[in-house]
């Protein structure tokens, strides 16, 4: 009985320990790709403030994916909230804003991040007490 608890115990060990090298492999090739492509990118968002329908919403969407120098857009029509990425210096969120509201004379705000959010930054890379916390910071340290 001892034997099988022991060749069980030592088969659950070394499992987790394969996984945990694997997801270590895993997040520093992630984290260490090479790009080739030196522009910037920006993530921006806009919150409308009136009620918006679904075909309206994919209007804003293509006429956002469009735009020059955007790359993606994405219309969450449940919290009526707009994101899409932008190379910098090929266009603005201010640029993408004004030609948003001017699209369809929309009630919307720009979503800026609050001074307590931009003082944290990533929630995960601030949290160097836990222990999946000191492994990222290892891991990216690399």
């Amino acid at each position: 009985m001892k034997k099988t608890l022991l060749k069980i115990a030592a088969f659950t060990f070394s499992g987790i320990f394969i996984l945990l090298i694997v997801l270590g492999v895993h997040i520093y090739q992630v984290t260490h790709k090479k790009n080739n492509d030196s522009r910037i990118r920006q993530l921006s968002r806009i919150d409308f403030i009136q009620p918006i329908d679904s075909s309206e919403a994919i209007k804003i969407r293509n006429f956002v994916a469009g735009l020059n120098g955007v790359e993606s857009a994405y219309f969450n029509h449940k919290d009526k909230i707009l994101v899409y990425t932008y190379l910098v210096g090929t266009q603005t969120t201010d640029g993408v804003f004004t030609q948003v509201t001017q699209l369809g004379n929309y009630q919307a705000k720009k979503y800026t991040v609050n001074e307590n959010d931009l003082k944290t930054g990533c929630p995960v890379m601030n949290d160097n007490k836990s222990i999946s916390g000191k492994i990222i910071a290892y891991l990216s340290k690399l």
